[in-house]
């Protein structure tokens, strides 16, 4: 196939070049055809032997894996190919189908070494995680004998944070490091204990963090709650960082979401139910305490910003998934928050059956589809445990969905799990079960006329909502170990959890990648 479209370029060149020629003549029909056949041309022997711009071109429409090909059949196309455009093209479609935000925002700054790296590291781990390159284990890179210290990576899985000193310190420790001694504090120290925190990269080396932390007094009469929520802009490589938001609440939040212009929380109320606030921490406005009371919403629960226009809510288990429009934003005046809470009404709704997550991941589904538009989100899932649920959006005035249940291990039809064993990101998950093992899943590609597909050698999923999973035995795990945490970075590849021991509770951190 190859050659036949190298042939048929070479005699439409020339063509071309011959017409060209003649275009101001006057030719009939049957004399232009006897001179098309007599036009000399030069099939080509080998791809050197094409002009640099043909072979530019013919680089746009092959995988990466031709790419690396092309580079070992001569020195002449090694180094035609060493051209950073052709790989930066290449990197730009896999990122459509395969969006890794710290490399989308890093593009223009990247070398031609460090392009060619991260493409074919995505793409090596693209195919192991959707299983066209079988893999049945991970590889262990080092672990520490530590208790009660779980790793959690910043993107990219050059560092790792863990919350040390009493839960009021979070610190950072580089993949390489030999010791957690080594650490340094990536944002200044908590006056309360912390007890959750997010991440998003704004740049190729920058994150903004959103941390909470608790503070518990009490009075005469009852335990009062206040959480304290500091957003930081940091940068993990000067360690370096600044506090850009603070605002507090009269309540435990149970949900901490993030991106690079919105953070919400999620709370709920034993009496009057659940509720919600939404910030836009970098202009400066906010909506109100929105409440979301509704019979059918358990306790816990995970929030979303889906798009520009439109949250998402899932409650406890995944028994309860809700759709709202985003309200109306106003000026924030003060950094306590404690308006009158305002009824804000979901506009669909869909009730499933319960499962373990108490806190079920959301993630969008239908690639290329903009976060901007004012339009109901196309396609997301969400995975509550046992199940991942699909929501396709239905033709119609109405605002409807069809809902398209998977079990992600049919082998272990009743097994259980807990939030901190499951992951769940932009294009892939990982899940800890009771069995010793993991459970890699690649989340179904829907932006099928992107370039993406073709450049990771792979085609659409016959099923459109199915999710490729793949069974993982866990190495070096000592007799009656776990995985108790984990965490996984989907631009290195790299696992980080805690093994304990289920009989004398000693745990130690593993640093392992696919």
């Amino acid at each position: 196939m190859t050659n036949l479209f190298l042939e048929l370029l070479a005699m439409g060149l020339s063509i071309t070049t011959e017409l060209l020629r003649l275009m101001g003549l006057d030719w009939s029909h049957s004399i232009l055809l006897r001179h098309l056949k007599t036009i000399p041309w030069q099939r080509p022997k080998t791809l050197s032997d094409m002009p640099y711009d043909v072979v530019l071109v013919i680089s746009n429409y092959l995988s990466v894996r031709d790419l690396c090909n092309l580079r070992e059949t001569s020195k002449q196309l090694s180094s035609l190919v060493q051209d950073r455009s052709i790989w930066l093209l290449a990197l730009r479609d896999i990122l459509e189908v395969r969006p890794i935000p710290r490399l989308s925002f890093s593009l223009d700054e990247r070398d031609l070494d460090e392009v060619m790296t991260a493409t074919l590291r995505l793409t090596t781990l693209d195919r192991k995680i959707r299983g066209v390159d079988p893999i049945t284990t991970f590889r262990i890179a080092r672990s520490f004998d530590e208790d009660l210290l779980f790793p959690v990576p910043l993107p990219g899985g050059r560092y790792f944070v863990i919350l040390q000193d009493s839960e009021r310190k979070l610190v950072v420790h580089d993949w390489d490091a030999d010791t957690l001694r080594e650490g340094r504090p990536l944002v200044p120290p908590s006056a309360h204990p912390i007890y959750l925190w997010r991440a998003i990269p704004v740049s190729s080396t920058a994150i903004n963090i959103a941390v909470a932390s608790l503070e518990d007094s009490k009075d005469h009469v009852q335990s009062l709650q206040r959480t304290h929520i500091s957003i930081y802009h940091c940068n993990a490589d000067s360690g370096t960082s600044e506090l850009i938001d603070y605002f507090s609440v009269d309540t435990k939040i149970w949900t901490l979401f993030i991106d690079t212009t919105h953070l919400a929380i999620l709370w709920n109320h034993c009496d009057h139910g659940q509720f919600a606030y939404i910030r836009t921490y970098e202009q400066g406005t906010h909506t109100p305490i929105m409440s979301l009371k509704d019979p059918k919403c358990p306790q816990r629960g995970t929030i979303t910003i889906i798009s520009q226009g439109y949250f998402i809510t899932a409650a406890g288990g995944g028994v309860y998934t809700r759709l709202f429009t985003m309200p109306a934003m106003h000026p924030i005046n003060g950094t306590h928050i404690a308006d009158s809470p305002v009824y804000h009404p979901c506009i669909w709704s869909a009730a499933q059956g319960g499962d373990y997550l108490l806190n079920p991941r959301i993630t969008p589904l239908l690639l290329g589809h903009s976060l901007s538009s004012k339009t109901p989100p196309p396609k997301f899932a969400v995975w509550a445990g046992r199940h991942v649920t699909i929501y396709s959006l239905l033709d119609g005035a109405d605002v409807r969905y069809d809902a398209n249940s998977q079990h992600m291990c049919p082998d272990l039809p009743y097994y259980i799990g807990e939030d901190e064993r499951s992951f769940m990101g932009e294009i892939s998950g990982v899940h800890a079960l009771s069995d010793r093992s993991l459970r890699l899943f690649a989340l179904p590609v829907t932006h099928t006329t992107s370039f993406g597909l073709m450049r990771l050698g792979s085609a659409p999923s016959a099923d459109a909502d199915g999710f490729q999973v793949t069974k993982l035995n866990c190495p070096d795990m000592r007799e009656h170990e776990i995985i108790f945490e984990l965490s996984f970075d989907e631009e290195s590849g790299r696992l980080f959890m805690i093994y304990e021991d289920e009989k004398n509770l000693k745990s130690r951190i593993v640093l392992a990648h696919l």
